[in-house]
Parts: C-alpha cells; sequence; structure tokens
C-alpha cells in the first residue's frame, strides 16, 4: 500500500497523482483501518503510524514541502466528505 503512494508521486500531473491517491488508494484502507475494533488497535498501530505519515506525505510532495505545517496536516487528516484525505 505505501509503495502505491508512492508510485503515484510519477505521474507527471499534480492533480492526476492527487486523484490517484485520494480516489483510490487512501479511503479502502483508511476506511479499513479505521473500523479495527478498539482493543484490537495496538496491534497495528506501527503500521497505522506508517501509513497516516505516507498519506500526509502526498500532499507535501505535490507542493514540494518536507513536512506541512500542522494546520495543514489537521486538514490533510480531515474526512474526504469535509474536504481532507481521508
Amino acid at each position: 500500500m505505501l509503495d502505491s503512494l508512492d508510485a503515484a508521486s510519477f505521474t507527471p500531473e499534480f492533480q492526476l497523482q492527487l486523484c490517484l491517491a485520494s480516489g483510490s488508494l487512501i479511503h479502502r484502507i483508511t476506511h479499513q483501518l479505521r473500523n479495527i475494533p478498539g482493543g484490537e488497535r495496538h496491534l497495528v498501530q506501527e503500521e497505522m503510524n506508517r501509513y497516516h505519515s505516507a498519506v500526509l506525505n502526498v500532499p507535501c510532495r505535490l507542493v514540494h514541502l518536507t513536512e506541512l505545517p500542522s494546520m495543514q496536516q489537521q486538514l490533510a487528516s480531515l474526512p474526504a466528505h469535509h474536504g481532507g484525505l481521508g
């Protein structure tokens, strides 16, 4: 999954990178991770953190930043129906 997010960066058009990442890659896995029962989250917490970092890396690549400021991280972390990446 993380390799797929990185592979989207090889697409020359920024809008297509964002569409690939947000439209087909991010939503499915985010939904699955958010629906893990609370008592079992500790089993995948490390992978969840790595995935979250990879998702936030998408807008960083698009705007050529190494890290997003905290406000932009919060906006990108919003659900898709609120304008975020999921």
